[in-house]
């Protein structure tokens, strides 16, 4: 019985780490759509950290919307004044003329945009706009192309300055203002 025990114990005991190693710590999951693209290809494996932190502009999150969980970017934060244009542009912190809609971000809740405005469905289209710092799961930290990508299975680290799209005009001296236009 000893000898029994100890046979099974080594695999179980790996088994129930790697079990809460991802339900506490890691997050692994599936993006099946092109709205984070190109930072995230469609039908892409993302992994990230259950770990959140800080969480700031510009920053991939993983979070729960409506019972599903969507990956978008954060392109506002708490406090941040957010005007949409009848062509769907979001400006943050700076009033175009053509504003149609305003919105200002609550505390503890993000306004959040996919990469690729065309095939996102994102906080313009959503009511309430804002996720809550309670819905979100976890923050990217790597994206495992699919391998249907003409470069297979590459490992592409989600580094916000080389994958937006020319849209997101941040910019370190305008810490206050941001346009983003689709």
């Amino acid at each position: 019985m000893k000898r029994l025990t100890k046979k099974w114990a080594a695999p179980v005991l790996c088994g129930l780490l790697i079990f809460l190693l991802f339900q506490f710590v890691l997050f692994i999951g599936y993006v099946p759509t092109a709205s984070m693209e190109p930072a995230i290809r469609a039908g892409a494996c993302v992994v990230g950290h259950r770990f959140i932190g800080e969480i700031g502009r510009g920053d991939i999150l993983v979070f729960r919307h409506e019972g599903r969980l969507l990956v978008k970017r954060v392109v506002a934060m708490p406090s941040d004044v957010v005007y949409i244009d009848d062509a769907g542009s979001v400006h943050v912190n700076v009033e175009p003329q053509d504003a149609s809609r305003m919105l200002i971000v609550p505390e503890g809740c993000y306004f959040m945009l996919g990469d690729n405005s065309v095939h996102s469905i994102d906080s313009r289209m959503w009511d309430p706009p804002f996720v809550e710092r309670g819905q979100v799961v976890a923050r990217l930290m790597q994206s495992i192309r699919s391998a249907s990508t003409a470069d297979l299975q590459a490992i592409q680290p989600l580094k916000y300055e080389q994958h937006c799209l020319k849209y997101y005009l941040f910019s370190k001296q305008l810490s206050n203002a941001s346009h983003f236009t689709p």
